[in-house]
């Protein structure tokens, strides 16, 4: 986040800010741009895979605590087609479970 602000990035009117965080549980790196304010609305970009999905869920449980006090909501989940076994089904599945939505996917190529 400190490198965003020393590059003014929010210092202009923008309709979206694109930034990749960790979604490790370890270091919580994903709280920053909430607890701080940076987001109104989070989407998650996942693969199918168990570890991403599993970060994907820690990300939305920390959106979840948040939104109460700062008023931030979930946009839904991205599927990234990482490879060739990337399955669409499994992260259905997940959206089903959370009550979330697949907004988009980004195709493997």
């Amino acid at each position: 986040m400190e490198e965003l602000e020393d590059l003014k990035v929010f210092d202009e009117e923008r309709d979206i800010i694109i930034y990749d965080v960790l979604g490790d549980v370890v270091c919580g790196g994903f709280a920053v741009p909430m607890r701080e304010k940076y987001a109104d609305v989070i989407y998650i970009v996942t693969s199918s895979e168990f570890m991403s999905i599993f970060a994907a869920n820690n990300i939305m449980k920390s959106i979840k605590n948040f939104s109460k006090m700062k008023n931030i909501k979930f946009g839904g989940l991205i599927h990234n087609q990482r490879n060739n076994n990337s399955s669409i089904n499994i992260l259905k599945i997940f959206a089903d479970m959370t009550k979330s939505k697949i907004i988009g996917e980004i195709p493997f190529s």
